[in-house]
């Protein structure tokens, strides 16, 4: 298992208006860098193509997040599955919500669960380096998709 990432990140928006877009399989998979295509979306889970540009990984992954807790508006938890050619990983994703002012902190977890196959000889540094890579450009494409803040 790799260590934990974490982070947190400050909207200008208030908990509940955003609740909605961070719960939204749909939305989340849009906001995933190097987005191919949505092959399936609901209200709690989406399967969705990534081309990974990262240079130690030329393929296409496929992957599936499913919600398995929300407490609106203020945390949810989902399980993501990726697979590749010769390669899967299950990570697990969980973030909480605070009223912050007039805004909204985000505070969000990934954990690794498991590398398998190609994924599991790539060193641990790397490994770690792209998964924070893909999680910093996703939460800013999440800010950058929001709606406007309601007046």
């Amino acid at each position: 298992m790799l260590d934990k990432l974490a982070g947190e990140t400050h909207f200008d928006r208030r908990p509940e208006e955003i609740w909605p877009q961070l719960t939204s399989p749909k939305f989340l998979c849009e906001c995933f860098p190097g987005i191919d295509s949505v092959l399936s979306a609901d209200d709690m889970s989406a399967t969705f193509r990534v081309r990974p540009k990262f240079g130690f990984l030329r393929t296409t992954l496929d992957i599936a997040v499913r919600f398995v807790e929300k407490v609106p508006p203020t945390r949810a938890r989902a399980v993501l599955r990726i697979q590749g050619i010769g390669s899967s990983a299950d990570a697990e994703v969980e973030f909480e919500l605070a009223a912050c002012g007039d805004g909204t902190l985000l505070r969000w977890t990934i954990i690794v669960r498991e590398l398998r196959g190609l994924l599991k000889t790539v060193s641990a540094g790397l490994t770690q380096a792209a998964a924070q890579q893909v999680a910093n450009e996703t939460i800013a494409s999440i800010g950058q998709r929001l709606p406007p803040p309601k007046t």
